[in-house]
């Protein structure tokens, strides 16, 4: 398979099919990025993935096939951005996910595939926000907690350094 793609690409015939491959391969490379912990590369390889997956649907919007695509690699951009520490980016990202997945839901009430997939994405979505809130909840806390005692520090810090200019002078 990967022979006869290579032959395609090195004779400019390059193929929607070859296309989606690539954005396949471009996701699990993202995968194994991130497993590494090159969340940089794993970025990158994802959103390649998606841009490659647009550029699909844009030429059939009725593919489930090229919609599918697009809605994996926002996944994966999710996953990465979740691992980045960047929640409001993942949460966004699984949120485009989720909003492809809900439209192949909808427009195909009957297949059991789509109605798992758009459950995962929800479960995505909903730990996205679950993790999102106890971070906002920790800040608060810690701005609560923590700010006062520390400008209290500072006012103390303050006071032994015109204490120590006093006794120097």
């Amino acid at each position: 398979l990967f022979r006869s793609q290579d032959q395609l690409i090195k004779s400019g015939e390059v193929t929607p099919d070859l296309r989606q491959s690539e954005a396949a391969a471009l996701n699990e490379a993202a995968d194994a990025l991130l497993a590494i912990g090159d969340t940089k590369g794993a970025l990158a390889a994802a959103e390649e993935s998606r841009q490659i997956a647009v550029e699909l649907v844009a030429t059939d919007p009725n593919s489930t096939n090229w919609q599918r695509g697009v809605a994996a690699a926002y996944e994966r951009i999710g996953d990465v951005q979740s691992a980045q520490g960047a929640l409001a980016d993942a949460l966004a990202s699984y949120r485009m996910c989720l909003a492809t997945l809900d439209a192949l839901a909808k427009s195909h009430p009957g297949d059991v595939q789509w109605q798992r997939e758009l459950s995962v994405a929800n479960q995505r979505v909903g730990g996205a926000q679950e993790a999102l809130a106890l971070l906002e909840t920790l800040l608060v806390k810690m701005r609560i907690l923590v700010v006062p005692r520390l400008l209290a520090i500072g006012a103390v810090v303050g006071v032994l350094g015109i204490a120590a200019k006093l006794v120097g002078a």
